[in-house]
Order: structure tokens, then sequence, then C-alpha cells
């Protein structure tokens, strides 16, 4: 028996629209707003929200319009479902949230978190990652590789582009950040801060053609004889004894030795000494090679 009541259709297996109405078919609420419509070629439009237990067909395709107006998007994902050790991938549940949006007008995809084992970033041309703060905040790319990964306490390190504008590299834990070219160690900056070249006596600061300016130190360690442009004629030593010595700053100096006096320079010329006073001890003599000069700015040998 059919039925047709204020809410309801039963008992009729079909409904054939007369001619005269363009083929379409449609259902209406009270309010008379179209609610449902099918039209000649078999498309249904509903307005509303459709609830189903499963949806199939020949294919699995879902059509998707373009959205200009409202371009704030969820992606949609189903939740994770394992029985038996084995993940199901049939009638699951979908579920998007809002730690995860598309926008559609500028291409940008928001995550509050991201974790892979391996991630490329690939395309054609230049291709740019950035990482950027829209309040000045700051911003920072932390690397935890040593622990459990969650970059907190004194076990990671941080690159960071702090609010000043100042660009930090920072080992939180007690050990050296290390400099490397072509696959091999050059140099190291200890957890004590001292920068220092992995191998002895092999890596250069500057060169010839474009040199540093300025050094500026308390002590520089080394015999000198690899310095250039420098006078050593201020400096003479003695020969004879590895004990004697002369230094400009020095006020006094005793002769205890038999000493003579070469160049530190393999060139002969003027020694100089801005010693107030030379003093050679009795039965010592000082000796000055031949072709040379010992000058005692202007004061006393004795």
């Amino acid at each position: 028996m059919s039925a047709i009541s204020l809410k309801s259709i039963s008992g009729i297996t079909s409904i054939t629209t007369p001619s005269g109405v363009n083929d379409v078919f449609t259902v209406h609420s009270n309010d008379t707003n179209e609610r449902f419509r099918v039209d000649q070629h078999g498309n249904v439009n509903i307005v509303g929200v459709v609830t189903a237990s499963s949806f199939s067909g020949i294919t699995t395709e879902i059509k998707v319009s373009d959205e200009s107006t409202q371009t704030l998007t969820f992606p949609l994902f189903v939740n994770a479902s394992v029985m038996g050790g084995t993940v199901q991938t049939a009638n699951l549940e979908p579920k998007a949230g809002s730690n995860l949006y598309f926008n559609s007008a500028t291409g940008q995809l928001n995550a509050t978190k991201f974790s892979a084992t391996t991630a490329d970033f690939t395309g054609s041309g230049q291709v740019d990652l950035l990482v950027g703060s829209t309040n000045a905040g700051g911003a920072s790319i932390t690397l935890d590789g040593d622990a459990n990964g969650d970059g907190v306490g004194t076990d990671y390190a941080y690159i960071q582009h702090k609010t000043t504008g100042a660009l930090e590299i920072v080992n939180q834990k007690n050990q050296s950040i290390d400099f490397l070219t072509n696959n091999t160690l050059r140099w190291y900056i200890y957890d004590s801060g001292h920068f220092i070249p992995h191998v002895d006596s092999t890596y250069d600061i500057g060169s010839d053609a474009i040199r540093v300016r300025n050094i500026y130190a308390d002590t520089l360690y080394g015999d000198g004889s690899n310095l250039t442009g420098v006078t050593q004629s201020d400096r003479p030593v003695g020969s004879s004894s590895a004990s004697t010595t002369f230094y400009e700053i020095d006020n006094e100096v005793t002769i205890s030795t038999d000493t003579t006096l070469t160049r530190a320079s393999s060139n002969a010329g003027l020694m100089y000494t801005k010693f107030q006073e030379v003093v050679v001890a009795d039965t010592k003599s000082l000796i000055v090679s031949a072709g040379e000069t010992l000058i005692v700015d202007l004061y006393q040998l004795s």
C-alpha cells in the first residue's frame, strides 16, 4: 500500500516527471527552499549534509570544485585503524583538525608539527625554504640527533635568527661546532671557545693575495723565521749562550758568559739595543761579529 504523509512517502517504487518540466525532479522543505534535485542526466544536487554508512560506485572519484571565496580549507584524513597487526583500509571515519590547514589562495600549508624519517623539498629553478615569524618573534631551526629528538634540555643544537636581527649558531651540548668542506673536517670551535684547525700546520687564515687586515693578540708563539717585513735589528741575540737574549724593553742586561752577537737575520748589518746599560762581567767578553755594528742607544757599554 502506498502512503504519503506530512513527513514521509512509502509504498511508491518510482516517480516519473511529466513532460514540460525540463525533466527535473525537486524536493522542497516547508519554507519553499529547494533541498533535493535530480536532473535528466541523473545528477543529484543536495543542499546540506549527506550522511551514509558507506559510499560505493564504479570509481572512487569525488568531484571537488575550485574554491575562490572561502580559501581557508582543512585537509581530510581518516582515523588510523589497526586490527590484529593489520592496517585497515576500508570503512574508516574521515577526520579534519585545526592543527593542519591549507590556504588555497596562497598555496600555504600550515601545521603545528612535522615528523618524518626523510623529507625532500624539490622543484625546478631555485628552491627556497622559509622559516619566518609574522610578528617579529624570531625564527629558529632545532636539531636534536643524539637523544630522544624532543629539542629540550642540553642535548640539542639550533640555528636562530633573533628579534634583534643577530644570527646565532648554538650547540647546547658540551661539544664542538665543526666546519667541513669536501666532506673533510677542517676547523673546530671547541666547547671551551677555542678556534682550532683539525690538522696541524695545514690550513691558512688569509692568503698572499687576500690578507687579514689586523690581528690583535696578547701573545704570538713561534720562532718568527717565516715573518716578512719585520725589522730584526732591534733584537740581537747571543749566539754563544742560549741564555743571553737582548730585548729592547729591558733597562739593563749583564753578559755573564763569553758571547758573540749576530743578527737574527742572516743578513749582516746594524744591531740596535735600547738598554740603558750593557754590563760585561769580569773576565768575560762581548764580541760583535765581523761586518756588524752594535749601537747601545746613546747610553753606555761597560
